[in-house]
């Protein structure tokens, strides 16, 4: 409480800190229930590393401060290093119950200050987290993870985000169910699973954009499936987004939303939207959305009423791909090498192809993931 109202189990200014296989429980504050983390000074670094974050909350009783992270708040500023993988967040908060109050990121919250700040997320699990805003006039976004970025780099691979919601109010000011990614300089957002986060029509699963003439942001084989809302990809103000390699698929409201304003730059390729109420929704503004993209056509996936949203045999989707699209990547989603066959397969399965990903080399953080 009072001044300095910042993380419930562990609070750390202008110094590096490591935490590695340590289970932050049931902890509270009003922001980062678990973790509150501010890099200010130079070349400070955090490690969160084979950790687990369980019931953790950031709760606003009074105006004092934002409930914000329910179990990690993480300002890094100037050159900061952040990692944080290998990590379970289940079953976070924020919350408050105060009018017109704005919450945001169930379980993270990171915002950068500065120029040169370097941050990785990966290998995460994040399920059953909440951001919720229950008093009148309020919004919530990001019932996981919320992260802005004004000018670091920044690496997003291998999360899962499922189960996460706003909770029961959903203001007009709602966002991003589960992940909201803003901003970034450049930032590559790799091998995402987003299932069945929220219910709330007319919010996203996750909302992905970017802005500013130096930003680059890369989001490619991902998974968005089983929600209303699919995915909100947007690009303003001279930004440039690319999506490669997204399966979106059986979302029963709209699957994939694009928006593009003031100059954005925004381009679609390699990917499958299919069984979603609305497949597109495509903005006034130009955009690009390459031709081999598979739209409102059956991909023939193995079992999508089971999950499965890999390619079956004699699926349209195989080797209709463009490999040489400067923005795919080595691997698909689980995994495997990214080309097999004649070329690659749309979507973010690729069909036949062995599991490589740092196998040979033993590089089990990686491959056994």
């Amino acid at each position: 409480a009072g001044s300095e109202p910042l993380g419930g189990a562990v609070r750390s200014f202008a110094s590096s800190l490591v935490a590695r296989r340590v289970r932050f429980v049931a902890n509270r504050a009003r922001r980062g229930g678990a973790i509150a983390w501010v890099g200010t000074g130079s070349a400070k670094s955090l490690v969160v590393e084979s950790c687990q974050f369980q019931s953790n909350e950031a709760l606003n009783p009074d105006p004092v401060d934002q409930a914000q992270g329910g179990a990690l708040w993480l300002d890094p500023t100037d050159a900061a290093l952040i990692t944080v993988r290998d990590s379970d967040f289940i079953g976070n908060r924020a919350s408050s119950a105060l009018s017109g109050e704005f919450v945001s990121g169930g379980a993270i919250l990171l915002v950068t200050e500065g120029a040169g700040a370097v941050v990785r997320f990966e290998r995460l699990r994040l399920v059953g987290n909440l951001a919720e805003s229950t008093g009148s006039g309020g919004a919530a976004s990001a019932g996981a993870f919320a992260a802005t970025f004004h000018a670091a780099n920044a690496v997003l691979s291998d999360i899962v985000l499922e189960g996460n919601d706003l909770g029961p109010a959903a203001s007009p000011g709602a966002s991003a169910l589960a992940l909201n990614f803003n901003g970034a300089a450049v930032s590559t957002i790799d091998r995402l699973r987003m299932v069945g986060n929220g219910l709330d029509a007319g919010t996203a699963q996750a909302v992905v954009s970017t802005s500013g003439a130096s930003s680059v942001v890369v989001l490619r084989n991902s998974l968005v499936a089983g929600g209303v809302d699919g995915l909100l990809a947007a690009s303003v103000s001279d930004g440039i987004l690319a999506v490669d390699h997204l399966t979106v698929a059986g979302n029963s409201g709209s699957g994939l939303i694009l928006s593009v304003e003031n100059g954005g730059a925004l381009l679609v390729g390699n990917s499958i939207v299919f069984d979603n109420g609305v497949e597109i929704e495509i903005p006034e503004e130009p955009l690009t959305i390459r031709p081999e993209n598979l739209v409102g056509i059956d991909p023939l996936f193995v079992d999508a009423a089971a999950g499965d949203y890999a390619l079956a045999s004699g699926s349209p989707a195989e080797d209709a791909g463009d490999a040489d699209w400067g923005f795919v990547g080595p691997y698909d989603l689980p995994h495997a090498a990214r080309v097999a066959g004649a070329g690659t397969d749309l979507g973010a399965f690729e069909r036949g192809a062995l599991f490589s990903d740092g196998f040979e080399a033993g590089t089990t953080a990686i491959w056994s993931w």
